[in-house]
């Protein structure tokens, strides 16, 4: 057994590792500039979706200062409805709880 195990070691190359090997290292190379070329593709790509994000970020505040403008304006205007015709204002709201009790019964 030990006879095997001399010439088994006799056989590998004690000088050179497997990471030395020119085999070994241009794999290395090859998955370097893989990688560097997929960066490099990837690069534009990724300016363009944070640019298109912010896009959306700023168009979605816009679209929510406009929303809450027009819920303010719609707020005062029931406000001053309510304040002018305080009376109507009781009887929308009496004719409203019967037509939603009725509605929640069926």
């Amino acid at each position: 057994m030990s006879n095997s195990n001399q010439s088994w070691q006799s056989a590998t190359p004690s000088a050179q590792t497997a990471s030395d090997t020119p085999t070994v290292e241009k794999a290395r190379e090859r998955a370097h500039e893989a990688v560097d070329s997929a960066a490099a593709r990837a690069e534009p790509l990724e300016r363009r979706v944070r640019s298109e994000a912010t896009s959306a970020q700023q168009k979605l505040h816009e679209t929510k200062e406009a929303a809450t403008g027009k819920v303010e304006d719609s707020l005062a205007s029931l406000e001053s409805f309510i304040k002018a015709r305080p009376m109507t204002a009781a009887g929308i709201a009496f004719a409203a709880g019967i037509l939603a009790s009725r509605l929640m019964r069926s």
